[in-house]
């Protein structure tokens, strides 16, 4: 089983910069939604002003379990955390998603294409671990959600529609029925509230109706996201994703018909071809100007450093009767095994090839 790479420390990092801390409580388990009291009006505050800002508890104590509440065997709701420890980037992208998580997702930007940098410097630079975090995260959203599709926001701006729609109405027959003119808990104050409600009934039914329809396309999306980031990852055959990848390196070289391949060029050759690694050999710290696919790159080489000559010797061997029956150049299979396959040994974050 691949151990998660990310810690407490490294959730309370990325969730400082937030500034939402009465929103949630970290214990050694992972994070939670905070208890939230009952409603009491501040200070120039109506109660019935505590009751609607005290409505939005039941969003913020969402936790991701809930999906599973229906399966067998069922998780601890009460008791399972929205961020359990340890966890990776696809549990952080699951608790981003909705409830308190959600406050940490309007912090670093935009699903589509965040997460945005000014808010992932504010994390410490002390712990680039957090960063990564947030950034894979973003990723495994936006790739699961090719799996999914996307969040049904037409529904929810047809629901506002409505709402604005009922809302309008329901001013002008108040005015138009004096509904505010009469002295409040009158027979006259209530005929006239009841005359003005039954000329926006058909409005209101549709708002209701709205409503309930994008709650349902919501949570159901919700679930499937949740389902599909949080589904266990298929067993990998390494060595198999190891010869494939090296054949297609190989290919790109042989195929090439220039007598030199650019270093730019096998750079990104690389990245493009190794991304699908699994992530059994990432390390949360690597990183590279070309996406997540060089981390995974640098990390197989590190790890299997021993092995590496005797995996690579007929990949090698095939280079080299490439060269001796003249379909690439010397210069090309020397370029090519020196610079990519060593010199992603040596990379380390930030930093391009040597």
């Amino acid at each position: 089983m691949t151990q998660k790479p990310y810690k407490k420390e490294h959730a309370e990092n990325l969730l400082i910069p937030c500034a939402a801390s009465e929103q949630w409580e970290i214990t050694e388990r992972g994070v939670s939604p905070k208890p939230q009291p009952e409603p009491k009006p501040k200070t120039g505050e109506t109660q019935a002003v505590a009751n609607q800002l005290a409505g939005y508890a039941p969003l913020l104590s969402w936790r991701p379990a809930v999906v599973f509440k229906d399966d067998t065997p069922a998780p601890d709701l009460i008791n399972t955390p929205s961020l359990p420890f340890p966890f990776d980037a696809r549990d952080l992208a699951v608790f981003m998603l909705n409830g308190v998580g959600s406050l940490v997702a309007d912090f670093y930007g935009e699903w589509d294409d965040g997460p945005d940098k000014l808010a992932i410097d504010e994390i410490t630079p002390l712990d680039p671990f957090a960063r990564q975090a947030v950034t894979d995260a973003y990723v495994a959203y936006r790739e699961a959600q090719e799996i999914v599709g996307p969040y049904p926001s037409e529904l929810d701006n047809k629901a506002e529609r409505a709402r604005k729609a009922w809302g309008a109405a329901n001013k002008d027959a108040n005015q138009r029925e004096g509904v505010f003119d009469s002295e409040p808990r009158t027979k006259e104050s209530t005929a006239s509230r009841e005359r003005a409600k039954a000329a926006t009934a058909a409005l209101e039914e549709e708002m209701k109706t709205a409503a309930a329809e994008a709650k349902a396309a919501h949570d159901k999306w919700l679930e499937a996201m949740v389902r599909e980031l949080l589904k266990p990852a298929p067993a990998a055959n390494v060595d198999e994703q190891k010869k494939q990848y090296l054949d297609e390196l190989i290919r790109l070289v042989s195929d090439k018909s220039d007598e030199f391949m650019s270093l730019e060029e096998l750079e990104v050759a690389a990245m493009n071809y190794l991304y699908p690694m699994p992530v059994d050999f990432v390390q949360p710290n690597t990183h590279h100007k070309h996406g997540a696919g060089a981390g995974p790159m640098a990390e197989l080489f590190w790890r299997f450093t021993g092995e590496r000559e005797k995996a690579w010797a007929p990949h090698r061997q095939r280079l080299e009767r490439a060269v001796a029956e003249g379909t690439i150049s010397l210069r090309t299979q020397e370029h090519w095994y020196t610079k990519v396959l060593n010199g992603a040994c040596r990379m380390h974050r930030g930093q391009a090839f040597e």
